[in-house]
């Protein structure tokens, strides 16, 4: 019954980040303002995917991972991702960390971002059964995008990462790329 719950979560993670990326391929309608209404001009940020590198300060283990930045809106995008976390060999195991985060941007143009999701810890040792954690993220990033959209975004985030047996603080550096 466990390896049925963890294929349900991944199969779930993946359902959910191919969902999104339809959502944001669909054509847009646009309608055409009154010509006496001024409409503010607000800019929706692209898709972007991304390489990131971090420490988790905890377990003292460095991380290299990947993830999707997708629009849901003006300030909102859907971030899911994975980390690999490289382990001592002493250890026998080796960790990997599935998120589906949602990221709030106040200012679209700005470079402060807040957000959150779900948290999906794989731990696979070597001589046993695989161990997975479901809990959550709380982060806070500064995005050091262009106001000239440039191909690359660097971004910086702190992560906090709560699970029922313990709980972390990890600082995350990348890269974004626009997808166009």
């Amino acid at each position: 019954m466990n390896t049925t719950i963890h294929r349900f979560i991944i199969t779930l993670f993946f359902f959910t980040t191919i969902f999104a990326s339809i959502c944001y391929s669909q054509p847009k309608r646009w309608r055409r303002p009154h010509p006496k209404v001024r409409q503010a001009k607000i800019h929706q940020q692209p898709a972007m995917v991304g390489l990131r590198i971090g420490n988790d300060f905890r377990n003292e283990q460095i991380l290299l991972g990947g993830q999707f930045w997708l629009p849901v809106g003006i300030f909102w995008k859907f971030a899911p991702g994975f980390e690999y976390y490289f382990t001592d060999k002493s250890e026998n195991f080796s960790r990997w960390q599935y998120n589906a985060d949602f990221l709030f941007k106040p200012r679209p143009r700005g470079f402060f971002y807040i957000g959150g999701g779900l948290a999906v810890q794989h731990i696979l040792p070597d001589n046993q059964d695989a161990d997975m954690n479901y809990g959550g993220n709380a982060i806070i990033g500064i995005d050091f995008s262009r106001r000239r959209m440039s191909t690359i975004t660097p971004y910086i985030q702190s992560r906090w990462t709560f699970f029922p047996d313990e709980d972390y603080f990890t600082l995350i550096g990348g890269i974004n790329l626009i997808l166009k």
